[in-house]
């Protein structure tokens, strides 16, 4: 953590070192409703362990409070491994993405933070190989849309692309909630889509590449 309050002189301020925050890829995020900073563990040096870790940054966000630190499922080969994720704007889940073991990004899995001392996974949706490789992702303001950064992997035929999701079972905490293809959109062009970023020009929203 670095202090830029003063922006001529910048400090370290703290060091968050729990396992999820050794290796946190694209996941570091923060959620500005509730104040919360979330990552989970990407563990690409070969690690198993599905960590995810949530801290608290309302008292001072120079000195983060750790809430939890904890392996959503059991360790094993099977065991999401994260890579990227974001808040929804609520602040009441977070969704990761990455994969078991090695391999394309293929997975995605909502988070229950509502207690952000317990955190719990509701669902982890395995995407075939061949199908869809979620990189990063963003939120609609009202939670039920999930919006995914496709990334092209020309060993596994994927293509740079958005796949927009209605989530709205997570939103309303169905049990066992399974997400739905709204649409997709594919391109050929470019090396590994990233982040879809939500805009508005003129009014008009737009997801941003």
């Amino acid at each position: 953590v670095i202090d830029v309050s003063d922006p001529s002189n910048p400090q370290a301020s703290a060091y968050l070192n729990d396992p999820a925050l050794a290796e946190p890829w694209e996941s570091l995020k923060v959620n500005e409703r509730r104040r919360l900073l979330g990552a989970v563990q990407a563990n690409n040096g070969g690690g198993v362990e599905p960590g995810f870790t949530l801290y608290d940054l309302s008292a001072d966000c120079r000195q983060p409070k750790l809430l939890a630190s904890v392996n959503l499922e059991p360790p094993g080969p099977t065991a999401v491994r994260g890579h990227a994720g974001d808040f929804a704007p609520d602040g009441l889940t977070y969704y990761g993405t990455g994969a078991p073991g090695q391999g394309l990004l293929r997975s995605i899995y909502p988070i229950d933070i509502s207690d952000p001392t317990n955190p719990k996974m509701l669902a982890k949706w395995d995407f075939a190989e061949t199908e869809h490789s979620s990189h990063d992702l963003s939120v609609s303001k009202d939670g039920t849309r999930l919006y995914a950064a496709q990334t092209f992997n020309a060993g596994f035929g994927t293509a740079n692309g958005l796949v927009i999701l209605d989530v709205t079972e997570v939103q309303n905490r169905l049990p066992d909630p399974q997400p739905e293809i709204i649409s997709e959109l594919y391109w050929p062009d470019g090396r590994a889509a990233q982040q879809p970023t939500q805009v508005r020009i003129e009014g008009r929203p737009y997801i941003l590449f």
